[in-house]
């Protein structure tokens, strides 16, 4: 029987993601943060090399055990993929930033997001 931890899962979606090819402008991959700081600090300190930078955070609302027994437990944790887009000429325009925001959000969302963890069908 296998132990799914939230550090488990977090370490999980931390691969994939670094193994997904973004739909637009592949040639900038993400990048997993290294957590050596706050990754939102660093990402306003560091904008040049932030691009597709992201992190997988726990947010600490784990719930009581829907069911409980001495061979499961089902809880409820919360992760929060946060990626870094720097507002500069790289995507043309604001328009364009917006564009590969959009792109990336529907690309992660199905690659990393709740549709591959825990409610298929």
């Amino acid at each position: 029987m296998s132990v799914a931890t939230p550090g488990a899962i977090r370490d999980a979606i931390i691969a994939r993601v670094a193994s997904l090819v973004p739909p637009m402008h592949s040639s900038v991959r993400y990048v997993a943060h290294r957590e050596e700081i706050d990754f939102r600090r660093w990402a306003d300190a560091n904008p040049g090399a932030a691009l597709r930078r992201y992190t997988v955070e726990t947010i600490g609302d784990t719930t009581d055990p829907v069911v409980s027994s001495t061979l499961l437990e089902r809880v409820t944790e919360s992760m929060e993929l946060v990626v870094a887009y720097p507002n500069d000429a790289r995507h043309r325009n604001r328009l364009g930033l917006h564009d590969a925001i959009s792109s990336d959000l529907r690309y992660l969302t199905y690659h990393a997001g709740t549709l591959q963890w825990g409610c298929r069908r």
